[in-house]
């Protein structure tokens, strides 16, 4: 359940259900979130994104979803450094945050009381329920701070140039892509063209083959400003991590086809 309306309205409404403020943040990480298809994946051999994360720890706030394949994970400040809260935000509301803030560049406050969440933003207000229960442990599945970890760095312009050269679309689905990792470069193979790309600081590195769904590698290379990627990896059978490296603090991880 969610509803949008004019704020004085809302606070008329529901003024006396004891609101708390939670933080008050920009909209700008949290429309870099929503441009992916956060609430809906159109790919049918997957569940479906359920809602958005919102974790608030001591001045960050972090946005996070995730259908059990791929993990979308942003982070900001907020302007109230003692605040902590976690809620997961429903589809259906986050549909409707996102239509709200499409040309808006102000200042989202976040509240909460027992029963429900809201947004405020200007003169509008959307009060939500809340999804029960415990999200995924979304920092345990990174890679970045293993200590087993490899990780390169791409030239973000790069490497879509190459995934789009290779992808393949075949019966409304995308073929994976393999993404071979030499100490010469990247060598990528789809279902019948090559590509390579080159890459730079080097850490840990090993050589591997990963089999990667080229779609969902565009997704990510589609949505970020960053002009370079760190790519973390560490078994054939591991999820790999995409972070931009400039700009939003963004972070993409998928786990390799079979």
């Amino acid at each position: 359940m969610y509803l949008t309306a004019n704020a004085d309205f809302v606070k008329k409404l529901y003024g006396t259900l004891d609101w708390e403020v939670v933080g008050t943040f920009s909209t700008y990480a949290l429309l870099e979130l929503l441009k992916v298809n956060v609430a809906i994946d159109k790919t049918n051999d997957y569940e479906e994104f359920k809602g958005v994360l919102v974790d608030i720890n001591n001045g960050t706030i972090n946005f996070v979803a995730t259908n059990r394949t791929r993990l979308f994970w942003i982070s900001d400040t907020t302007e109230d450094e003692d605040s902590n809260f976690y809620a997961i935000i429903p589809k259906d509301a986050i549909l409707e945050l996102k239509k709200l803030l499409k040309g808006v560049n102000d200042k989202v406050t976040m509240l909460h009381n027992k029963t429900y969440v809201a947004f405020s933003v200007g003169d509008a207000l959307i009060i939500t329920d809340t999804i029960q229960g415990k999200f995924p442990q979304y920092e345990a599945v990174t890679t970045h701070d293993r200590d087993d970890a490899s990780s390169i760095v791409i030239n973000r312009e790069r490497l879509k140039d190459a995934v789009q050269t290779v992808i393949t679309k075949t019966k409304e689905k995308y073929s994976p892509i393999v993404f071979n990792i030499t100490d010469n470069g990247i060598h990528l193979v789809g279902e019948t063209l090559t590509a390579d790309i080159g890459y730079t600081d080097g850490k840990n590195f090993k050589p591997i083959e990963l089999k990667l769904e080229g779609n969902y590698i565009l997704d990510f290379l589609n949505q970020i400003a960053s002009d370079y990627i760190a790519f973390y990896y560490t078994e054939e059978t591991r999820p790999i991590e995409l972070r931009a490296k400039d700009g939003v603090s963004y972070t993409y991880i998928t786990t390799p086809s079979r």
